[in-house]
C-alpha cells in the first residue's frame, strides 16, 4: 500500500466483466472496501461503483478508462493525479468521477493519468 504504514483491506466485489473481440475488457463492479490502519486502528469504507474499459494500444500498452467511485493506488513511479511521479512509499486515493490513465506492462508503471472529478487522499483519512 502507499501510505506507509500497515494496513489491512478486506475486499467484497461483485460484477460481469466483458471481452470482445478488438481486445477491449469492459467491467462493471461494484464494491465495498474496509480499509483499516494497523497501527491506529482507525478505518475506512470506501464504496467503489464504477463501469471500466480497457483497450489494448498498438504499443502493447493498456488505456484504462474509470467511470465513477473507485480506490486506487500508486507505487513508487507512477503518474499520479497531480500529474507528478509517485515518489517513495507511493500513494492511495479515494477517487470519484472520470479517471483515464496508460499502464506500460513492459515498465510495470503508470506511465499518464488524468482525473475529471475529486480525488482524495486515502493516507491522509486513515492516519
Amino acid at each position: 500500500m502507499g501510505c506507509g504504514f500497515a494496513e489491512l483491506a478486506e475486499v467484497r466485489v461483485g460484477g460481469i466483466d466483458w471481452e470482445f473481440s478488438d481486445g477491449r475488457l469492459v467491467s462493471v463492479n461494484v464494491a465495498d472496501i474496509q480499509i483499516t490502519n494497523l497501527d491506529t486502528g482507525t478505518s475506512y469504507l470506501q464504496k467503489s461503483r464504477y463501469h471500466s474499459t480497457t483497450t489494448i494500444l498498438p504499443d502493447g500498452k493498456e488505456l484504462v478508462e474509470i467511470d465513477g467511485r473507485f480506490w486506487v493506488a500508486f507505487v513508487e513511479g507512477d503518474v499520479g493525479p497531480d500529474g507528478q511521479v509517485v515518489g517513495p512509499g507511493g500513494a492511495e486515493y479515494f477517487v470519484s468521477g472520470r479517471q483515464t490513465f496508460v499502464y506500460d506492462p513492459k515498465r510495470d508503471a503508470i506511465t499518464s493519468y488524468s482525473l475529471t472529478g475529486e480525488a482524495t487522499d486515502a493516507c491522509e483519512i486513515l492516519g
